[in-house]
């Protein structure tokens, strides 16, 4: 009968809903009063300043207000500093102290519980459609709850990992509408989230290009009406980008002289070609480094094998080593200080120093604007060694999509299925490129293009990889869906 299979959707909606629910309770209780430190502690700062002066900036006030700066997107601070509002209650804006380690730290971590509900809802929606089945879409969300939400380094903390991916998701959800009837709302509704996702993640504002030539590609066929559809389509989903992230290029541009999302991508990028320079040795510690447990074990006592000592002062492989716990950290953190890259062994303090002199030099010659300056030079010298050593870089992308892959949380059976998934996803991938369906190319577009992008140009730590984590999980579902449809995988 009509209305039970009606009934049906709404008892699978509801027991999802409730799935996500019970998760994000339990996720509750993995967040401690921890202190929230490094890049997190940065949007934290955003945060509070736009709570406690209306101004963005990830600098401390001292004294008065701060200096508006773009060094971090402004969707996670700008939600969190609703939270805290919230955690504080009227009056005074309470010490950043208190947000930092005091009693409000826990408090305002809350956000993510409400980034993780939104995240695993957008999850079920996209696996039950790719799958065809409620059971699945479950086990989907059950897994990516094990295998990423509750990582202490996602979600007791405030850095942007679990934000991204819940936005991304939903992103996929709307641009799999607009890619299978064309409609023209579903084009401006998935532009305002991806211009959302670019507030969330700068990345994707690279990306935009690629991405709506893909939806153009998608929606097009032969006929010039289905061509023009496809460009009206096109052309909506990028006023939608426009309309999302643009006020804040232009907010940028008439305070900080750019109309860049932030102000790290040229550092990004420098910092990367530093490390295209690796050794061959340099190479083999760093697929020993950024490895599971599992491959150690696999190379033990073989010429791919490294001990401790290879990756201290004097080690073959003490460059890629950019641990604290070095006993070259705090010669390195000098040199980072004083601005000396030469005094640097790592080539992350090597990167970060080298920015730290040129803004010195820039702002020693007037410049208003020292810091987007000296992240310009870092971006031009980049490009150019790319394009001198164009075949050296790509090479280069090999060992840091190694290190990106290993992103799930756990060892033994998830360093298995995180192995599992990444396969799946290529195949997956693979299979919209060559003969998918507009759901399975709307599925695979955003994290192939992030994934890719990290390995790419970035030094793409395990964590950049994170908001693609979801997707690896509904790959390995993907390629065997129960029902087949004319969007499924054939």
């Amino acid at each position: 009968m009509p209305g039970s299979g009606r009934i049906r959707a709404i008892v699978s909606c509801m027991l999802l809903v409730l799935i996500a629910a019970v998760l994000c309770w339990a996720l509750d209780g993995v967040l401690t009063g921890a202190p929230i430190t490094k890049d997190a502690r940065q949007n934290l700062q955003a945060a509070y300043n736009l709570y406690a002066w209306g101004v963005f900036s990830t600098k401390p006030p001292m004294p008065g207000p701060p200096s508006p700066d773009n060094y971090r997107e402004p969707a996670l601070p700008f939600v969190t500093s609703l939270f805290m509002r919230a955690c504080a209650g009227p009056g005074a804006a309470p010490a950043f102290d208190d947000f930092v380690r005091g009693g409000l730290c826990r408090p305002v971590k809350r956000v993510n519980i409400f980034w993780a509900f939104a995240l695993l809802l957008g999850c079920a929606v996209l696996a039950a459609g790719l799958t065809r089945s409620t059971p699945v879409a479950a086990l989907c969300v059950l897994l990516i709850y094990a295998v990423f939400l509750r990582n202490p380094e996602h979600i007791d903390t405030l850095c942007t990992e679990v934000p991204t991916a819940a936005v991304m998701v939903w992103t996929s959800i709307l641009l799999s509408a607009c890619m299978r009837s064309a409609g023209l709302l579903s084009a401006l509704c998935a532009g305002l989230l991806l211009g959302l996702l670019c507030l969330t993640k700068a990345v994707f504002l690279y990306l935009a290009v690629p991405i709506a030539l893909a939806v153009f590609v998608c929606i097009a066929s032969g006929s010039q009406v289905k061509k023009m559809r496809a460009l009206s389509c096109t052309a909506l989903l990028m006023a939608g980008i426009s309309l999302a992230a643009g006020p804040w290029m232009l907010r940028n541009h008439s305070r900080l002289g750019s109309l860049t999302l932030t102000l790290r991508g040229g550092a990004v990028l420098y910092g990367r070609t530093l490390r295209d320079t690796m050794t061959m040795d340099e190479v083999i510690g760093a697929f020993y480094l950024w490895g599971p447990g599992a491959y150690k074990k696999l190379v033990r006592n073989t010429f791919f094998d490294m001990r401790p000592e290879d990756y201290e002062e004097g080690g073959k492989a003490a460059r890629i080593n950019r641990s604290a716990d070095s006993n070259f950290a705090r010669r390195d953190a000098l040199a980072v200080q004083a601005g000396k890259p030469e005094d640097a062994i790592s080539f992350h303090s090597r990167g970060r120093a080298q920015r730290v002199k040129l803004t010195r030099q820039y702002r020693s010659l007037g410049d208003s604007h020292a810091q987007l300056a000296a992240d310009r030079r870092l971006q031009r010298e980049a490009c150019l060694w790319i394009a001198q050593h164009p075949f050296r870089h790509s090479l280069m992308t090999i060992p840091f999509a190694w290190r990106g892959a290993w992103c799930f949380y756990g060892g033994g059976v998830f360093t298995a299925l995180n192995a599992l998934c990444c396969m799946a996803f290529v195949v997956l991938a693979g299979c919209a490129v060559c003969a998918g369906g507009s759901r399975l190319r709307a599925f695979v577009l955003l994290p192939l293009l992030l994934l890719f992008f990290n390995a790419f140009l970035t030094h793409n730590l395990s964590r950049y990889s994170a908001p693609a984590i979801p997707y690896l999980v509904i790959s390995l579902f993907a390629l065997f869906p129960l029902r087949r449809g004319r969007d499924g995988v054939q």
